[in-house]
């Protein structure tokens, strides 16, 4: 079901035991430390990045990756058009007979390459035939000014490019003005410029949505995982954005009725060089696993068959996991804690 099987290895993080029932391996990262505003994980994808491996986490929004690869791989269905502009919509699906034709050329068509043939239209809508300069000039506006939002708010995306610019953002937290350090933005730019000639981002609608990740990130990650993996995850998915916000708000409390993109693991992790991966739910010490989380690793074992893992700091946590995990009351209660609230 989730066997070891092309799951990334990662020396840091030991195997101490595996849930039953579900076959979920448990991690214990012994390098943790409690520290205020450095959560588990980002140290683990810190560990991860020092070591050469693809990661990425996305704090509050641990779907994006998947909801990406789904509006993407479906995104005839999300556009509608707003004056002169396509706009892809970030809640629901706008026309449910474009899904339909999507599954039939996906049966058909190497799911890597449709990937990529929906990423070039969403492009085309955006930029049109525009000459190559003048596109990346937009991206890089557009990548600085999302940059400078993140780190005014003191938020951080493990984009892959952070690194690299954190003189900017050292910068832009002292509260200096721009106009004292034209240095650092001057560095910032060529930093950028690296950055979108090396990489190919995919900027549709600037503020109403854009993909987490470039585009090789998303072709890279699938390529290590099973098609049919990911096919049955977008099932789901698409059934969710199929329903209103409106409905949801009506029924948050309602776990049955929860959409299957809440409870996904936080780090997904792959390594192109041996085509594996990992999706890893990190627990801190005082974490323990939401029912949503569960009711979503037990649809995992069922349907989408990912290869996950669950990462905690004591060997304590294990029996307390499986606490949770036995719980016979879990998909039937409208609490949002572990089996005991918390």
């Amino acid at each position: 079901m989730n066997n070891t099987n092309n799951i990334v290895r990662i020396e840091e993080l030991t195997l101490i035991g595996t849930l039953p029932g579900v076959d979920i391996p448990v991690y214990i990262f012994r390098d943790f430390k409690k520290e205020k505003n450095n959560p588990i994980e980002k140290q683990i994808i810190k560990c991860l990045t020092d070591k050469g491996i693809v990661s990425c986490h996305i704090p509050r929004k641990e779907h994006a990756i998947w909801t990406d690869i789904c509006r993407i791989l479906f995104c005839q269905a999300f556009l509608y058009r707003e004056g002169t502009h396509w706009i892809i919509d970030n809640w629901q699906i706008q026309n449910r007979d474009k899904i339909k034709k999507r599954w039939e050329r996906l049966s058909s068509t190497n799911i890597h390459e449709y990937f990529k043939f929906q990423w070039r239209f969403l492009e085309r809508l955006q930029f049109g035939y525009m000459d190559s300069h003048k596109k990346n000039k937009i991206k890089k506006e557009y990548l600085i000014k999302k940059l400078w939002r993140q780190s005014r708010l003191g938020k951080y995306a493990d984009m892959d490019f952070v690194n690299s610019v954190k003189p900017f953002l050292d910068f832009v937290n002292s509260e200096k003005s721009l106009a004292d350090n034209t240095g650092v933005m001057k560095q910032t730019h060529l930093i950028l410029k690296k950055e979108i000639l090396e990489n190919d981002y995919l900027l549709f609608n600037d503020i109403e949505w854009q993909p987490a990740k470039h585009l090789n990130f998303y072709l890279e990650l699938m390529q290590c995982i099973d098609n049919q993996s990911i096919l049955n995850l977008m099932k789901d998915i698409l059934d969710d954005f199929n329903q209103s916000p409106q409905f949801y708000e009506a029924n948050i409390n309602n776990l049955e009725l929860n959409p299957w993109r809440w409870g996904m693991p936080d780090i997904v992790v792959y390594d192109k060089s041996n085509c594996s991966y990992i999706v890893l739910e990190c627990k801190g010490p005082t974490d323990r696993i939401k029912k949503q989380q569960i009711r979503w690793f037990k649809r995992n074992a069922d349907f989408y068959r990912l290869k996950v893992g669950i990462v905690v700091v004591s060997e304590k946590q294990i029996e307390k996991l499986k606490v949770d995990f036995d719980c016979s009351q879990v998909l039937n209660s409208s609490a949002t804690g572990g089996c005991d609230g918390g």
